[in-house]
C-alpha cells in the first residue's frame, strides 16, 4: 500500500524513527582543537629540523673519529733560528681610583676613608629658564 509520499509502511516507520533521533551535544574545546591542529601542521617541519640536526651531529662525530694524517715537519739544517728573550716586568701598583684599591680601603678603614668625589654643582632647571 503506497502513501501520498510514495512510501510504504516500512519506509514510513523508518522515517518516523529517523525523525525522532536528535544529535548529542558534543563538547568541543576550541583551544585543544587549535593546539592539536597546530601540532599536526608543524609536525613535518619539526621532523625535518630534527633529522637535519641528527645528520649534522653524526657528521661531526664521524669526522672526529676519522684518523688524521699528520706529517712531521723536520727542520732543515739551513733554517734561520731566532732566540726570543723574555724580560719580566715588575707589576705596576693599581691606580688609586681603581676598584681593587677602593674595595681594600673600605674593607680596612670603612666608608669614611673613601676619597672625596668631585661632582658638578646641581642646578635646578625650570621651564621658564629654557625659553
Amino acid at each position: 500500500m503506497q502513501n501520498l509520499n510514495g512510501l510504504n509502511q516500512e519506509e514510513q516507520e523508518l522515517e518516523s524513527a529517523l525523525k525522532s533521533l536528535s544529535p548529542t551535544s558534543a563538547q568541543i574545546d576550541p583551544i585543544a582543537a587549535a593546539f592539536s591542529a597546530g601540532r599536526r601542521s608543524s609536525a613535518r617541519r619539526v621532523r625535518l629540523w630534527q633529522s637535519s640536526a641528527a645528520l649534522i651531529l653524526m657528521l661531526a662525530v664521524g669526522t672526529r673519529m676519522l684518523p688524521t694524517h699528520q706529517r712531521a715537519l723536520v727542520p732543515s739544517s739551513n733554517q734561520f733560528h731566532e732566540d726570543v728573550v723574555f724580560h719580566p716586568q715588575t707589576p705596576q701598583p693599581p691606580a688609586p681610583q681603581s676598584l681593587q684599591v677602593l674595595q681594600d680601603t673600605v674593607r680596612e678603614k670603612g666608608l669614611d676613608a673613601l676619597p672625596d668625589t668631585s661632582l658638578p654643582r646641581i642646578q635646578i632647571v625650570r621651564a621658564g629658564n629654557l625659553f
